[in-house]
């Protein structure tokens, strides 16, 4: 028996040197784990193959406009300094960008693109190939003195590095206060620092595994991925209270797997049920988030398990803690449930305000207002888009056959319709045949388009090399529409003018803004569907788990109330739907029924020790509702609004989760007499 109980040691040290290993060793692995919120990170998977097809047919560049504002008007001796500078840049590029300025851009142009004025100077870098250059420029450009001052940059490369900052803001400063506050909290709650390190790990070890695993499969991360290691960590804190209080009261591995066995595997597997739901999104980031997150829930709750059969062989004597410690000092009547009166009316309000607040619900899309106001951000990117160039919000792409001068100006006609109609909306057209009537002004001092064929493609040959790629003199014809950026409610009117505006013509649209759109208008759809997914097949689990029809329809009913109640919360207390709060829905769910099987299981023996429920069940899932929503409270402090919204949101529900869970399942789950 001894040498038995030895190899067992043994093995259990191996196993503990190896779990130890793996979870530093991913940490330290990862540390080179890069941000890049590239543009097509929030499109939907169609979007994605349409865009890059538009970026390939019409040779679509990155740029930046950089603007430079003067409190003196802007004299000869300033501007050849400003160009000077431009100059300097191009160096720093190496030929991987081009710049126009109000020197290389001729003057006809200037109209359009309003690189000068008496009191700014501004000029546009753009790119071909990957906008990695274009983030490295904006580096460069705050770091030097010259630019530093008084400069507003408008652009896809520029939005993406602020992206980038906000995801690497995650990683260092949120998740270390994060660990480091759990670990000092279940060293005071047990009074123990070995007990505190023992119970932390397993919940490092699956960030840790997480981190690894984007980085295997993703090689970089984004704004969204960047959430699933403190997921992941704050999971398996649930798991690990659970598995610890149990053992407690036991003092046996063997004993808690008789336990709570059943109610732990119908928690990883209705967990990641609620995670992998978000697989249904359109959305390519929220799929990928759904699918990596499911796999990490998995991997990590096996490890966890693990890990507790290791520490129980090799440092159970450490293990007990104080037996005055916090936890045994919590005291609440946790037997004490609403009546059925109560719960009726709980619902009966929560229905009938739900389902009037959930339309009230603000849909956020235009990413500007993810900023936060006092770092300027947003109002900087307007300033450059009123007073020098606006964003490309749609590309129109009318499609023919063939193009001929009577074609052309056909378009030509409707264009100048159309733009008398952008006015009132503050926006501006870009197209070949405004480029042409510009160049014509030259030669004709009339902007309009010449008399013969054989002379407008010619005009077309004495535009900027960057502008003639880009509006090409062929069957498929390109407008851009650009202005500042828009919600989606003023957006979808733009595209109904321009639709009657072009209706008897064969058009399409497209753009990253347009598709952006396209992916931020299904987030409501990704909301419902991953949701009524994952609860449809969590209340099918519970059903035959528990071979109670009973089960299968309080599952439903205790899940979606809460989901109803917190709309008008949200709409009282400026909570949006945006790119990071519709994944919250599916993530609770699958977060709060862990507290369910639980109870569920506990409350289906005959014969229920009190003390034991309220030590084994009561007090872990207080304990890790109440851990888990000061985590996402966390994300409140977070300046970006959809990791902030997030983990509000994350809170809100995960509250009136606990709620129902602990007042309201059991009553409805138990007869009148048996409560």
């Amino acid at each position: 028996m001894q040498i038995k109980n030895l190899a067992s040691n043994k093995f259990s040290m191996m196993l503990f040197c190896l779990m130890t290993t793996l979870g530093i060793g991913g940490i330290l692995y990862t540390q080179d784990l890069y941000q890049n919120n590239k543009e097509t990170v929030f499109l939907t998977k169609q979007g994605i193959k349409k865009y890059q097809a538009f970026q390939s047919e019409f040779n679509e560049k990155h740029y930046l406009v950089i603007k430079k504002e003067y409190l003196e008007p802007i004299d000869e001796t300033i501007e050849q300094s400003f160009y000077d500078q431009v100059l300097a840049l191009e160096d720093f590029c190496e030929e991987q960008c081009s710049f126009i300025t109000s020197q290389n851009m001729p003057q006809v142009f200037l109209q359009s693109f309003k690189l000068k004025s008496d009191r700014h100077l501004a000029f546009i870098a753009m790119s071909s190939g990957d906008d990695q250059i274009l983030k490295e420029l904006v580096i460069k450009l705050k770091s030097e003195a010259f630019w530093d001052k008084r400069i507003k940059i408008l652009g896809t490369p520029y939005t993406n590095l602020i992206l980038d900052d906000y995801s690497k803001s995650i990683k260092t400063y949120l998740f270390p206060a994060l660990f480091i506050g759990i670990l000092i909290s279940l060293t005071l709650l047990y009074k123990s620092l070995w007990v505190g390190l023992l119970l932390f790990f397993p919940c490092l070890m699956s960030a840790s595994l997480s981190l690894f695993l984007t980085k295997f499969i993703f090689v970089q991360s984004n704004l969204i991925i960047s959430i699933i290691p403190l997921l992941m960590f704050v999971i398996n804190l649930a798991l690990v209270f659970h598995l610890y209080c149990t053992w407690r009261e036991c003092l046996s591995f063997k004993t808690v797997l008789e336990q709570k066995f059943r109610p732990i595997y119908l928690m990883v597997i209705t967990t990641v049920v609620g995670f992998a739901s978000l697989y249904l999104s359109d959305l390519k980031a929220i799929a990928d988030f759904g699918v990596l997150s499911g796999v990490c829930i998995l991997l990590s709750s096996a490890l966890t398990l693990l890990w507790f059969k290791v520490i129980n062989d090799l440092f159970r004597h450490k293990l007990k803690g104080s037996e005055d410690n916090y936890l045994n000092r919590i005291q609440f009547r946790s037997d004490r449930f609403f009546s059925f009166k109560v719960i009726a009316l709980i619902s009966v309000i929560g229905i009938l305000l739900g389902g009037y607040y959930f339309n009230k619900v603000e849909v956020i899309t235009d990413a500007n207002r993810y900023f936060p106001k006092e770092t300027g951000i947003t109002q900087n990117m307007q300033n450059v888009s009123s007073t020098v160039m606006g964003l490309p919000l749609i590309e129109v792409i009318i499609r023919n056959d063939e193009v001929n001068l009577d074609k052309l100006n056909e378009i030509q006609r409707l264009e100048k319709r159309l733009a008398q109609k952008l006015k009132d909306y503050q926006l501006d057209y870009l197209s070949l045949n405004k480029l042409v009537s510009k160049a014509n002004f030259v030669y004709t001092k009339k902007e309009e388009l010449p008399q013969i064929a054989i002379a407008y493609q010619s005009l077309t040959n004495s535009l900027p090399a960057s502008l003639n790629e880009s509006f090409p003199y062929d069957k498929n014809y390109r407008i851009t529409i650009y202005g500042m950026a828009l919600n989606v409610d003023r957006y979808e009117e733009i595209i109904s003018l321009i639709n009657s505006n072009f209706k008897d013509q064969k058009i399409e649209f497209n753009g990253l803004f347009y598709h952006l759109m396209v992916a931020q208008k299904e987030m409501i759809s990704t909301l419902i569907k991953s949701f009524l997914a994952s609860l449809l097949i969590i209340a099918i689990i519970a059903f035959l788990a528990f071979k109670s029809i009973r089960v299968f329809f309080l599952f439903l009913g205790v899940n979606i109330i809460p989901v109803l109640i917190s709309f008008p919360i949200m709409a009282w207390t400026g909570l949006s739907f945006n790119i990071a709060t519709v994944m919250t829905y599916s993530i609770s769910l699958g977060l709060i029924v862990d507290s369910s099987f639980h109870l569920i299981h506990v409350l289906a023996k005959k014969e229920v020790d009190k003390d034991f429920y309220h030590k084994t069940v009561a007090i872990p899932i207080v304990s890790t509702s109440i851990i888990l929503i000061l985590s996402f409270l966390l994300f409140g402090l977070n300046p970006f609004l959809p990791i902030r919204q997030f983990g509000l949101c994350l809170s809100l529900i995960l509250t009136l989760g606990l709620i129902f869970d602990l007042k309201i399942l059991p009553t409805l789950f138990l007869n009148r007499s048996n409560l």
